[in-house]
């Protein structure tokens, strides 16, 4: 944002700092906290000529926001209203040996680090021994998600965790510091977050559990989650203390403890289970208790004004929907609240600022604030608050937050009818949340109003096989083909699947060559190697399909299928005792299957 260097005469200058909240995300500066109190602020008291500007950072980090603050302080800041809370762990850092300061040292070295005094006396103890204390961080935001697959390359750290948190504490008191410097008042706000709409970005066992607990682990969440969807709660509980005991700090399990038991209205323990679950996310992209404990100790220790954000939000909820667990009736996503949620935030941090009088305030009244609602109604645009949704949702998508991306493609379609990329994203979501009929429905209407949509046609192809409609999904398989450059790894997945649909469909000849080429770019893959041998038994080259068969299973031998058919191939050729060896392997795979049974007994019978 803009603003003149030199402060005109009677004008007061607040300067918002801190990560998306404060930027406005996902919408605009005119519907964030600070849009609202630029509105306000005039409104009750008009002793002074407002200046509000948004100086929130998208992913900024404490760290970053002492840089911007140092900045401002440079321009006669009468104000800082600091939120920053949520982003800490989502950089990727390097801490080179940071040490546990005892908290006297941190509020000196808050004091002293700009200072050219401390400056040499930091270069006095550092000489001849290498520098234990210096941070490394990079030189711009350096997200690990945009560096990832979603939050793949996070693991468990607590030490990495635990610098984090000290390093926040540090930079806390950096920004109280550098505020008074300039002679500005600042108040902090607590953070809040969405948890009971928002599963953890993710979760880890404990790596030193036996093998066979980690498979009774998965046994028993798996059964929660099959009962839980199944409206059995209480089974669902069950099965999730039951998993709890062999590893209770698994995020996603703690999130679904919470879903129980707030589906079963008890609230109290179904708050400490999301709690846990925020706190023991490996990806935590939501403030943990350590975050907000930090800066309730800071107000604490330095008499700082402070508005309690989550605290207000929790007494909001508990009178409108008798509890105080926050969810997506506040926040369109993990952390990001709905505009009406921005402006209650504006005024709370009105209230809070005549509390410290800060301001003369004269109260609002609610024709004041609606007047002001619908002043910034009117300047905001349909189509770009649908384009922010879409993104959102996108955004989401790709981490793999496939509940929570699905009501956000739902509202950017009532802003952004028709929209591709919305269809496409709550498609996809509704198919990996086992709605597949629904998925199927929108996947329809996305290809008849736009048919060349390629990033579709392939997922949409690999639904319909998996539902063994492969009729529907062959033309769409080699549109797609046709569609992507030679040497593609898109156009390669669209020829195995074609393939596969061929094979399936009995057209041999048409399948061969196709996964001949998958086979010959990625010969790893045992999938292309069974529906390949599928296709050289289907055209008489037995010998052929068995080589390839025996192929597949030294990549995956614990393929019931694969012993099964090449077992048959083995009996028509009677080579019965090896027909029987991979009949046998295949019943201790499958130990249910009827066919299996009859093929061995035919075989047995044969070699009597």
């Amino acid at each position: 944002q803009r603003f003149v260097a030199k402060k005109r005469p009677g004008t007061r200058r607040v300067f918002c700092v801190g990560g998306s909240t404060t930027f406005g995300r996902p919408y605009w500066d005119a519907t964030s906290y600070c849009g609202w109190l630029r509105e306000l602020l005039p409104m009750v008291d008009d002793s002074s000529n407002w200046e509000v500007i948004n100086a929130g950072g998208v992913s900024y980090a404490s760290y970053r926001v002492t840089k911007v603050m140092e900045e401002l302080a440079e321009y006669e800041p009468d104000l800082f209203v600091v939120y920053s809370a949520h982003n800490e762990f989502l950089e990727h850092r390097t801490y080179a040996a940071m040490i546990d300061e005892p908290s006297i040292l941190i509020d000196i070295t808050s004091t002293l680090y700009k200072t050219r005094a401390w400056s040499a006396l930091s270069r006095l103890v550092g000489r001849g021994e290498p520098d234990t204390r210096r941070i490394l961080l990079p030189a711009e935001v350096d997200e690990l998600l945009n560096h990832s697959i979603g939050p793949t390359d996070y693991h468990r750290d607590p030490i990495w965790k635990r610098n984090v948190i000290e390093h926040y504490r540090l930079n806390l008191s950096r920004l109280v510091d550098i505020a008074r410097r300039s002679g500005a008042a600042i108040v902090l706000i607590t953070p809040a977050a969405n948890e009971k709409d928002c599963a953890p970005f993710k979760s880890e066992l404990d790596a030193a559990l036996p093998v066979d607990q980690q498979n009774e682990f998965t046994h028993w969440y798996d059964l929660g989650i099959q009962q839980s969807s199944a409206g059995q709660h209480a089974e669902a509980l069950k099965a999730f203390n039951a998993a709890a005991q062999i590893d209770d700090a698994h995020a996603g399990l703690q999130y679904q403890i919470g879903k129980s038991l707030f589906d079963l209205r008890q609230y109290e323990d179904a708050s400490a289970a999301f709690n846990r679950a925020v706190n023991e996310d490996i990806c935590p992209l939501r403030a943990t208790s350590e975050i907000s404990l930090a800066i309730r100790t800071l107000v604490q220790t330095k008499a700082l004004p402070v508005v309690d954000f989550e605290q207000r939000l929790r007494a909001d909820c508990q009178s409108r929907f008798g509890h105080q667990i926050l969810g997506e009736e506040y926040f369109l996503d993990h952390v990001h609240p709905r505009i009406e949620v921005h402006q209650q935030l504006a005024i709370w941090i009105i209230e809070q600022l005549a509390e410290s009088r800060l301001i003369n305030a004269d109260t609002l009244t609610a024709a004041e604030i609606a007047s002001v609602a619908d002043r910034i109604q009117s300047h905001i645009d349909p189509r770009g608050n649908g384009i922010a949704l879409r993104n959102l949702a996108k955004v989401l998508h790709w981490s793999g937050k496939f509940s929570e991306a699905a009501p956000r493609a739902l509202d950017a379609l009532k802003l952004l009818p028709d929209d591709p990329e919305s269809i496409y994203v709550l498609a996809d979501c509704l198919y990996q949340t086992g709605r597949t009929d629904a998925a199927i429905a929108r996947y329809d209407h996305l290809l008849r109003t736009h048919p060349l949509y390629l990033r579709a046609m392939l997922p949409y192809a690999e639904l319909l096989v998996e539902q063994k409609q492969f009729q529907r999904a062959k033309p769409l398989l080699e549109t797609a083909i046709g569609l992507h450059q030679p040497d593609h790894p898109r156009q390669f997945r669209g020829k195995y699947f074609l393939g596969q649909v061929h094979a399936e469909l009995g057209e041999f000849e048409a399948a061969i060559p196709l996964l001949q080429q998958v086979h010959d770019a990625y010969p790893e893959q045992p999938a292309t190697l069974f529906y390949l041998a599928q296709s050289k038994s289907g055209v008489g080259q037995d010998d052929q399909a068995i080589q390839l068969y025996r192929a597949a299973l030294a990549l995956d031998p614990n393929h019931a299928i694969t012993h099964q058919r090449i077992g048959l191939l083995l009996l028509q050729g009677r080579e019965v005792e090896q027909a029987i060896q991979h009949f046998e392997a295949a019943l201790r795979l499958d130990p249910d299957n009827v066919s299996l049974r009859q093929n061995l007994t035919i075989a047995r019978q044969l070699i009597q």
